[in-house]
């Protein structure tokens, strides 16, 4: 029996230790391979940007706004950090990183979706991969204000499993390790090619099948006591650094309409916290064509020039048709 128990702690001991190569080989590979293509560590690399205007959000602000028409028709020069599928618990570590590596902007845009209620229950506001990319900030993990992000978004078990037992990582994100991309970079050593502009991080949406068959439904959609905390925190450092704040609500397809009271009434909480502006671009009849969308809560190429058009014009030449204190509407 004592024979036993050596020989399978011996067994334990080569397998951790195995573990801990392969875990190596693997992380030399991910930092190299995912170098440029994962926007998330692009943008967290930036330095000596001095920006006019930072866009920030999810996918509603990433796929969605042509950064090479908006400095053309303003003159003015952007940059786009926004990530497809993130909170704002993932946009808050992108701007406070990217002004701790002292980068500069002068005005935020900030996506501001609809919603119809807020409420308080943690465990309601689901958490998946894209929600906030626990693997494309392993390499910043220590960082403290990115520390503070993944203790939000991961459970305690998961964080120490992570730490002391590091493969674990890179088991559970295993398909980011595929072997015909792993040979061909151990053949050429080629990075993986950016699916966005790695100077500006445009990231228009050119193919798309989307024929209208569904239209979108943020009334379903409910503030959540995580997102607010990130919200709040994006918009407090924002204010911290004298950089003027927009908040904008980009276009749905043939939204569906919905009692705005609980979302119009915090707008302008926002407004009289952290004078802020709200531009609300749902209105346009534009919207009611599927050709400018590759799916309900997304503009396609097409329509993201015109999306990023009349955000232009918002801020160039004022047609907005609707003001009041709580908003602004552009038809």
């Amino acid at each position: 029996m004592k024979l036993f128990k050596h020989k399978l702690f011996l067994l334990a001991g080569i397998t951790l230790a195995a573990s801990y190569v392969v875990y190596f080989v693997l992380n030399a590979y991910q930092l190299s391979y995912y170098k440029q293509s994962l926007k998330t560590r692009w943008a967290l690399e930036l330095k000596d940007q001095h920006v006019d205007y930072i866009f920030l959000g999810s996918s509603r602000m990433a796929n969605m706004i042509s950064s090479t028409a908006f400095d053309s028709s303003l003159h003015q020069t952007s940059i786009n950090l926004a990530t497809p599928g993130s909170s704002y618990g993932e946009s808050y570590v992108l701007f406070q990183q990217y002004l701790a590596n002292g980068n500069t902007a002068k005005t935020l845009v900030l996506s501001f979706d609809l919603f119809k209620s807020r409420h308080l229950d943690l465990s309601a506001e689901p958490i998946t991969p894209l929600v906030f990319k626990q693997f494309d900030f392993f390499p910043y993990q220590e960082i403290p204000e990115i520390k503070s992000v993944y203790n939000s978004y991961t459970a305690p078990w998961h964080m120490y499993l992570w730490k002391y037992l590091p493969f674990s990582r890179f088991a559970e994100f295993n398909t980011y390790f595929k072997a015909d991309s792993m040979l061909q970079f151990v053949m050429d050593g080629k990075p993986q090619h950016a699916s966005f502009n790695t100077h500006t991080g445009e990231q228009l949406i050119h193919n798309f099948t989307f024929k209208g068959e569904r239209i979108s439904a943020p009334g379903v959609v409910r503030l959540g006591p995580r997102s607010e905390k990130y919200l709040l925190k994006i918009l407090s450092l924002a204010k911290k650094n004298n950089i003027s704040i927009i908040l904008v609500t980009a276009p749905y397809y043939k939204m569906a309409t919905f009692d705005r009271t609980i979302h119009n009434t915090y707008v302008s909480f926002l407004k009289n916290t952290f004078n802020t502006r709200y531009i609300d671009f749902t209105a346009s009849g534009a919207w009611n064509s599927y050709t400018y969308f590759s799916d309900p809560i997304h503009t396609n190429v097409y329509g993201s020039k015109l999306y990023t058009k009349m955000l232009c014009d918002s801020l160039n030449v004022n047609k907005i048709t609707n003001t009041s204190s709580e908003n602004e509407t552009y038809f």
